[in-house]
């Protein structure tokens, strides 16, 4: 359970997940390790670094000596990515596609497959 699932009292087996609290870590320590918010980060960035995703990466290491993590995310948020709500739209297409491959529709597709394996695991044992 969540930390703040226990503070708030609400019991439930869900928590966020490990990535999405190791992120929200990282950007509430960023300023205490590097003088700098992730949003000062993002505003040096435009004002003073290269233009292409990775060559700001490799700034961020060379001249900021920032970690291989911190510089792609930073620089990744410069261009709008990585953020929450595009993690919270990529749920939300993963958990369409998933419902519209239903069970029933993935039984279609894969049983008689499935079936031919294991006629041939079972043939396979009784020789």
């Amino acid at each position: 359970m969540s930390t703040e699932a226990k503070q708030s009292g609400v019991l439930s087996i869900y928590g966020v997940h490990p990535g999405v609290a190791m992120v929200q870590k990282w950007i509430t320590e960023l300023k205490p390790k590097t003088g700098r918010s992730l949003g000062e980060w993002i505003a040096l960035v435009k004002e003073e670094g290269p233009k292409a995703e990775a060559q700001r990466r490799d700034w961020l290491k060379t001249k900021h000596k920032l970690g291989t993590n911190g510089a792609w995310w930073i620089a990744a948020r410069v261009d709008g990515k990585g953020s929450e709500e595009d993690s919270l739209k990529n749920i939300s297409q993963l958990r369409r596609h998933m419902s519209r491959n239903s069970t029933q529709e993935r039984r279609k597709r894969f049983g008689p497959s499935t079936k031919r394996c294991c006629n041939w695991l079972r043939n396979l044992v009784l020789m």
